[in-house]
């Protein structure tokens, strides 16, 4: 996998927060039936993945912000054509998109 763009990872984050959302509304559930444990141990660990690539996502969005602008100083400087900006995700950063796994909608 040589980059995966923002619209995939964004779409990737939103099936990821939805699956908490359904998971949070089995945690309701749980309360009434203690037998629903397994459950609440699967969402802190989803919301912990989600978490941990979120901040690795702003940090690395900001390090390419600033190679972009570097970029365009740069450019400006030797009156080069115009330079248009694109953010990829390095393999580092595509490989935590899948760290949650998949899941299946029963």
């Amino acid at each position: 996998m040589a980059s995966m763009d923002l619209n995939g990872l964004s779409c990737h984050i939103n099936t990821k927060i939805s699956i908490i959302k359904k998971s949070l509304q089995l945690r309701k559930m749980g309360k009434m039936d203690p037998s629903l444990k397994t459950v609440l141990g699967k969402i802190a660990h989803e919301m912990y993945l989600l978490n941990d690539l979120l901040n690795q996502l702003e940090l690395e969005c900001h390090r390419q912000e600033g190679q972009q602008n570097q970029l365009k100083v740069a450019n400006n400087r030797n009156g080069g054509p115009p330079f248009h900006p694109h953010i990829y995700l390095t393999p580092i950063m595509a490989k935590m998109a899948t760290l949650g796994g998949s899941h299946k909608n029963s």
